[in-house]
């Protein structure tokens, strides 16, 4: 009884260094991109998914490393599952998102593309090295096309320097935040899910992909609160690249990944409809309204339901 009461102090404390790094990530976020004249889409895209996606990275590059190739890969996948179910259904739910227009030229796209690999790469029910190294190379392409698409220089060279130190701490400091508060959540999450018996890959899936979505969860919300949609929708589209590219392709470098054949016929098959679904609902009337928020809650719990049925 101690140790569920410690667990869940601990939880309950990670979640507020969660909230308060996600605000203030957003705050800075913003402010950067105003004296970089970067836009918000990219900022989302590349800085706040990147930092957001840390926890991730650390669980499965940890994971893998320690053998526990079933975690990292449940951990990716559910990550992108909850990303796009939870995260966006979340903030969708606190203002209906408006989507712009270029997110269909690239990477929304480019999301698409990418799970659809990795599905293909699956149906031998293992990922190896070479694949690994493929996905990377995805991953440095959609980073070379989105920064020189998208940014652009300062306005001036007196604007750039004003407080870019300040600025640059506090995004890092931010980031500290949320990453600490993500792992909090996840060491008193895990330990509670051990109590129930319940095998690692369903740990991975559900738990830790959960726990380390929450920084994409807090910062898509704090985002929606703050009426800047771009952020919320870079950011978990950047997240979910992220995660599939960059931190799958590490952890197959450092050590191949095999799967049981439920894995490609269930979940990432589930992941390709999520990512289909989200891209019909925004690509209809470029928002993504309450109604369809609520579908995409409603699959991601359908989605858990069946997980640890």
């Amino acid at each position: 009884m101690n140790m569920v009461f410690v667990n869940s102090l601990i939880f309950l404390a990670g979640l507020i260094l969660l909230v308060a790094g996600s605000n203030s990530l957003i705050k800075y976020s913003l402010i950067f991109s105003h004296i970089f004249r970067i836009s918000s889409l990219l900022v989302g895209m590349i800085i706040i998914a990147f930092g957001t996606s840390l926890p991730e990275a650390a669980v499965s590059i940890v994971s893998s490393l320690k053998h526990h190739s079933s975690i990292a890969l449940g951990n990716i996948i559910g990550s992108n599952i909850a990303n796009i179910g939870l995260v966006l259904g979340v903030a969708g739910l606190i203002r209906p998102l408006r989507v712009e227009k270029k997110l269909f030229q690239r990477e929304i796209p480019a999301m698409l593309i990418l799970t659809a690999l990795v599905f293909l790469f699956s149906l031998d029910y293992k990922l190896s090295r070479p694949e690994g190294v493929l996905l990377l190379v995805f991953f440095l392409g959609f980073i070379f096309v989105s920064w020189s698409k998208d940014s652009q220089a300062p306005s001036s060279a007196k604007e750039a320097s004003f407080k870019k130190a300040k600025v640059i701490f506090w995004i890092i400091g931010s980031l500290v935040l949320v990453v600490g508060g993500a792992n909090l959540m996840v060491k008193g999450g895990v330990s509670l899910a051990r109590a129930l018996g319940v095998s690692s890959w369903v740990i991975g899936m559900s738990v830790f992909a959960i726990g380390t979505s929450l920084p994409e969860l807090a910062a898509s919300a704090a985002a929606a609160f703050k009426k800047a949609p771009a952020l919320s929708l870079g950011n978990v589209i950047g997240s979910n690249v992220f995660n599939l590219s960059l931190v799958l392709g590490i952890a197959v470098l450092i050590r191949p990944i095999s799967m049981s054949p439920a894995i490609v016929k269930f979940d990432l098959l589930f992941l390709i409809f999520m990512s289909f679904v989200f891209f019909v609902f925004t690509r209809t009337r470029l928002r993504l309204e309450r109604w369809e928020s609520v579908a995409l809650v409603l699959f991601y719990f359908l989605f858990l339901g069946i997980l640890w049925k």
